[in-house]
């Protein structure tokens, strides 16, 4: 009797994990879904890509990659929308995603910790944050993030006076610029070099402003 009754115990536990590991799985591929669907949009309709995330129920810690990957997108989105936050959300996805060896994760989530260092007045960390970045950006095909860091970086340097340092940002975010097909980032490049040559009176090297500028027709 004893062993009819320990073989009923065992079978219900074998069933309840069974049906357990269903629902996680099923869980996941849901939350997997979504936050793909959010990453798609992120770059053109960040408004989207946060309604989608805002919409999720923020994934249980144990699911390691998605709980870490939707603390990755929403401090993006949340910083694409001009949100205030702290830093709380990007160390998750630091503390998970840099133990991994996704070089495009690694670089995201030290170009957005180099955003929330510059937004709170904190230079020398953000500098030393986004100059990581490019170490990992550099492996990736992501042109749109490699031009952002770069960007942010030549920024940074015209805050600490370095403009020699800021042209040769400006330059690599304009060729990562042209290879994304951007052409709000490629226009925003030519920006920041034009400005950062004629403070340096090398107006000379303004001729690449004035060179024609044929700019994708998608994004035209």
């Amino acid at each position: 009797m004893k062993n009819i009754h320990f073989e009923t115990i065992i079978a219900v536990s074998v069933i309840f994990l069974f049906f357990a590991a269903c629902s996680s799985k099923e869980h996941s591929s849901v939350s997997l879904a979504e936050l793909i669907q959010a990453e798609t949009v992120m770059y053109e309709y960040p408004d989207s890509a946060l309604h989608i995330l805002q919409n999720m129920k923020m994934p249980d810690a144990a699911q390691k990659l998605e709980h870490a990957t939707w603390a990755l997108l929403m401090t993006q989105a949340k910083y694409k929308m001009y949100i205030e936050q702290n830093d709380s959300l990007a160390n998750i996805a630091y503390n998970y995603f840099m133990e991994q060896e996704d070089a495009q994760r690694k670089a995201l989530v030290l170009y957005l910790k180099g955003e929330i260092f510059h937004d709170n007045r904190n230079i020398e960390e953000a500098q030393n944050s986004l100059l990581r970045a490019t170490t990992y950006a550099e492996k990736t095909n992501d042109y749109q993030l490699c031009h952002l860091i770069y960007a942010e970086l030549g920024c940074i340097y015209i805050l600490r006076f370095y403009k020699e340092y800021a042209i040769e940002a400006f330059n690599k975010s304009y060729q990562y610029a042209l290879q994304s097909q951007n052409c709000k980032y490629i226009i925003a490049s030519l920006i920041y070099l034009g400005r950062t040559y004629g403070q340096l009176e090398r107006f000379n090297q303004l001729n690449i402003i004035k060179k024609p500028l044929k700019l994708p027709k998608k994004n035209i």
